[in-house]
């Protein structure tokens, strides 16, 4: 949603870890988007840091108004008809 001033990210240590082991029983699509430049998100996640402002959980729920965040429906079964 555009008019958000906040957004919540989470990094898994896989994401950037680039000895890991290659599985090999997962498609195309699923295996680049898992290994593909693996040896770069280190310094991307730097630079996302240098660029933006983070708090963690206990400061988002001191901050945040959550009786006006939006509700989103995320039911993919309602959404395929």
């Amino acid at each position: 949603i555009k008019n958000d001033n906040y957004t919540m990210t989470y990094f898994h240590p896989r994401d950037f870890d680039p000895k890991q082991p290659i599985l090999d029983d997962i498609s195309l699509a699923r295996r680049f988007k898992s290994y593909f430049n693996l040896s770069k998100s280190y310094v991307k996640l730097r630079q996302i840091v240098y660029d933006f402002n983070f708090v963690d959980m206990n400061d988002a729920v001191k901050t945040i108004n959550w009786d006006k965040v939006p509700i989103v429906n995320l039911d993919l079964k309602s959404n395929n008809k």
